[in-house]
C-alpha cells in the first residue's frame, strides 16, 4: 500500500495553537511516524484515516485521492478501508478482546457477546499475538 500525504491543519484550543504541516510519500510495507509528544503524529494518522479534515492539501492511498482540498474530495472514513488503532482504547468494555474483534469484523449492529467468531477472528488474534489476552476485557489489559 502506498501513501502520499501533503497536508496542513491549524488547531487551536485551551489557549494553545498548533500548525500541522506534514508531507511524506511511502510505499513501504510498514511506515513509522515518530517524534516528540505534541509533534502531530496522532493528528496525521487521524487525517489519513478520515477522522480529521485537513485545512488544505491532499492524501492519496495507492494513487487514489481520499482527500484533496483543491478538488473538493473528502472520502468518508468508512469508505477509505483503512484501519486505525487508537492510543486510547476504543473498545466495548463489556466484551472480551475476542468479542471486540468479532464485532469489528461483522457488519451491522449484531452484538457478538454470545459469539466467539470463527477463522477470521482467530487469524487476527494470531496476527497480533493476542492469544494470551483473548479472553480478557479492556480494563484488564496493559497499556503497552
Amino acid at each position: 500500500m502506498s501513501f502520499e500525504v501533503r497536508i496542513r491543519k491549524h488547531v487551536e484550543g485551551g489557549g494553545r495553537r498548533f500548525e500541522l504541516d506534514v508531507a511524506f510519500t511511502t510505499d513501504a510495507r510498514r511506515t513509522v511516524i515518530h517524534g516528540p509528544s505534541g509533534a502531530g503524529k496522532s493528528l496525521t494518522l487521524l487525517a489519513i484515516a478520515g477522522l480529521l479534515k485537513p485545512d488544505e492539501g491532499s492524501i492519496r492511498v495507492d494513487g487514489q485521492p481520499v482527500f484533496d482540498s483543491a478538488s473538493g474530495i473528502d472520502v468518508p472514513a468508512r469508505e477509505r478501508r483503512l484501519g486505525f488503532l487508537f492510543q486510547d482504547y476504543a473498545l466495548f468494555p463489556q466484551l472480551t478482546v475476542r468479542q471486540n474483534i468479532a464485532f469489528a469484523l461483522k457488519r451491522g449492529w449484531l452484538n457478538p457477546s454470545r459469539h466467539e467468531g470463527g477463522e477470521a477472528v482467530d487469524r487476527w488474534i494470531q496476527a497480533f499475538e493476542l492469544e494470551r489476552v483473548a479472553q480478557q476485557r479492556p480494563h484488564q489489559l496493559s497499556g503497552g
